[in-house]
């Protein structure tokens, strides 16, 4: 197993990151400082570490959306 860190300069404003390694949307812009690495269209994050071969994410879903 490969533990990721997620890299809250490139987290787009709609996403949350609560604690390390969790990510909400809930709807609420985050007031994040600007920064040249940050996605400003798509609510998406990037690890800060770099990887290679067959990768996966696990993640849990909750709520009607």
């Amino acid at each position: 197993a490969c533990f990721l860190t997620l890299d809250p300069n490139t987290a787009n404003t709609q996403l949350h990151l609560p604690e390390e390694n969790r990510v909400t949307c809930d709807g609420e812009k985050q007031q994040y400082s600007d920064h040249p690495d940050r996605f400003d269209v798509y609510p998406q994050v990037l690890c800060r570490e770099s990887v290679c071969g067959r990768c996966y994410w696990e993640i849990e879903w909750s709520g009607d959306d």
